[in-house]
């Protein structure tokens, strides 16, 4: 039985509609595979940005230091700082020879990263001509601070040394009145004195910086 040239049209136009909506289903099927897979691997990749940013930034932040203890330098008028050094002072250059508590204020007066007062064996001096940390070429085991020069007075002390572990190393002066059990004073600078007179000099030429913040 032949077919009609309108039934024969409703046919096509059937056919056309179903073919159309097989596309659109598949085509709709198909974009939201690729959606899914897309939004999949996009959060991965934003959560392993966020966890290589988290890494960077904490490194930024957290420097490895190897120095761990720092003496604050304490600023003081130039018409007092200049006079700190008088009167008369029994010097020793020996780690061994620095009176137990001159000794005890200096170690007491360095503080960690977290704001503690650190052991002892963390702000060990090495005798001068010994071994320490010259530059920032750490060696591992050597102190980071060589002594110079240290003297014992009447009320004051002081102990001067030498502060290693940087690019550009540096002499500090810590000065003690034990009396009290207190460092009234610290200072640093790029200079370096061998006796108590070149000392005392460097004081009265203001060579020595008392606001660089932890340094010594």
């Amino acid at each position: 039985m032949q077919m009609s040239g309108y039934e024969k049209m409703s046919k096509g136009w059937e056919f056309s509609q179903w073919l159309k909506w097989s596309v659109g289903v598949i085509g709709f099927v198909s974009l939201s595979f690729l959606g899914i897979n897309y939004f999949r691997h996009f959060g991965s990749s934003k959560n392993q940005s966020q966890e290589v940013l988290h890494v960077l930034s904490n490194s930024q932040h957290t420097p490895q230091e190897p120095d761990r203890v720092h003496l604050n330098t304490i600023a003081m008028p130039v018409a007092i700082r200049n006079h700190l050094l008088d009167g008369n002072f029994r010097t020793v250059n020996r780690v061994d020879e620095i009176t137990e508590n001159c000794k005890m204020v200096f170690d007491s007066s360095f503080m960690d990263s977290t704001g503690s007062v650190p052991k002892r064996a963390d702000v060990e001096l090495a005798n001068p001509a010994e071994p320490f940390q010259a530059s920032d070429n750490i060696t591992s085991g050597l102190p980071f601070r060589r002594l110079v020069l240290m003297g014992i007075g009447s009320r004051i002390c002081f102990v001067y040394y030498e502060r290693g572990g940087a690019m550009y190393p540096s002499t500090c002066l810590a000065v003690i009145d034990y009396s009290q059990k207190k460092t009234i004073w610290v200072g640093e600078s790029v200079d370096k004195a061998r006796s108590l007179s070149e000392l005392r000099l460097m004081l009265s030429r203001q060579q020595f910086r008392d606001s660089a913040g932890p340094i010594c």
